[in-house]
């Protein structure tokens, strides 16, 4: 996942790159490097390295070739054919899509790389319950279900939420607060398509994670970037908590998944609104 982040400090992408490189240089001459096989310029960059190069996922030509196989509910089930020929199964328990599908692959293809047996691999793999703020399920209140997920990058928040919209909820309500000012510019033409699985999207101010603010950058550049060109109907700024919860507990309706997603204290947003919704039903009662 070599993208366009943490611009503030590295300023371009080749610096990034040449990062990653330097960075896959240390695995010694002896090494392994394992990558990506899904990426034509990842596995050019690993291999510019001359160091051994295992790739992993999806496509035909992959060492360690992904095959997904059933969906229930937010638990994922797939394969892994090995450069041997040897299949090994495992199960995701709670982290939906297809990259954590790729991410499930690399680690296997890592612990063989290791020496361990891959199929024992596979079963303790399958026994992961899950990092926290990775999807992470908050609760259910009147029928909606509240997911926290840390993405905060356009190619996380796409991933993310094409495996939401696989999980068969009836809407998609996506609470995204944008981290750091440098980021939210440095990306504003990346953000338009990072929501399109959303079917409502409300846009919080931007967590400064230290940051001092850059005049003209706010949530609002997120907001204003999907209602240009995204594929998500139901865009609105709201940088007032206050009046973000009282519009979820009014828009929030049974079927919905609720996601916040960012890499700031917008993990609060989740258990505030469960209370929120449990009290207004309460006084409706």
């Amino acid at each position: 996942n070599i993208e366009e982040d943490h611009l503030d400090y590295y300023g371009t992408l080749e610096n990034i790159e040449e990062a990653f490189c330097t960075f896959m240089d240390l695995v010694g001459d002896a090494g392994t490097i394992v990558v990506d096989g899904d990426s034509e310029r990842l596995v050019e960059l690993a291999r510019s390295t001359g160091r051994r190069v295992i790739t992993y996922g999806f496509n035909p030509g992959c060492d360690y070739r992904c095959t997904p196989g059933a969906t229930h509910g937010i638990q994922s089930a797939a394969t892994v054919k090995t450069p041997s020929g040897k299949i090994a199964s495992f199960t995701i328990q709670a982290n939906p899509g297809r990259h954590n599908l790729a991410n499930a692959t690399a680690s296997l293809a890592v612990a063989e790389a290791l020496g361990t047996d891959i199929e024992q691999a596979a079963e303790a793999l399958s026994k992961f319950k899950g990092a926290r703020r990775r999807f992470t399920h908050v609760g259910d209140v009147d029928g909606i279900t509240v997911i926290d997920d840390y993405g905060h990058h356009p190619t996380e928040i796409a991933a993310t939420l094409e495996a939401a919209s696989t999980l068969g909820f009836g809407r998609i309500v996506c609470v995204f607060q944008p981290h750091r000012y440098s980021r939210t510019q440095a990306l504003e033409g990346q953000w338009a398509h990072a929501f399109d699985k959303a079917d409502i999207l409300l846009v919080m101010d931007v967590f400064s994670a230290g940051e001092m603010p850059i005049p003209g950058v706010s949530g609002k550049t997120v907001a204003n970037s999907v209602k240009r060109g995204g594929g998500c109907r139901h865009v609105a700024y709201v940088p007032n908590v206050r009046a973000l919860i009282d519009l979820l507990v009014e828009t929030c309706m049974p079927g919905d998944m609720l996601i916040t997603q960012g890499a700031g204290d917008i993990t609060q947003i989740g258990p505030t609104f469960i209370e929120a919704k449990q009290m207004s039903g309460a006084d409706a009662t």
